[in-house]
């Protein structure tokens, strides 16, 4: 029985330093593999990857609820739909009225 191909379509988050910063990617990959391939997979993963997003993190103002959104996403499928900035944007809107809070009531 000849080998069936199978189509593997891969979601990656990836934290990477580069020029002095840190970068938050979101890629996917999608491949056809046959044989041996469907169970172990070459290294040439990263040449066939789309960058779905890729933004600057600063790890100091890294929170919880920012790591959520990530995963989230990720598992999504990285979704259109899903709005990651808007979801992050809205955690440090977030986070920062949390700590106005915080202030006003130690003052």
């Amino acid at each position: 029985m000849p080998d069936e191909a199978v189509l593997s379509l891969t979601y990656h988050l990836e934290i990477a330093i580069r020029n002095y910063s840190i970068v938050l990617m979101f890629s996917s990959t999608r491949r056809v593999l046959t044989g041996w391939e469907r169970y172990i997979p070459g290294n040439s993963m990263r040449d066939s990857s789309t960058l779905v997003w890729e933004q600057v993190i600063y790890p100091a103002e890294v929170v919880e609820p920012h790591i959520q959104a990530w995963l989230s996403y990720l598992l999504s499928g990285l979704d259109k739909e899903f709005r990651l900035d808007q979801i992050l944007r809205a955690s440090s809107d977030a986070e920062a009225d949390k700590s106005a809070s915080l202030r006003k009531a130690s003052a």
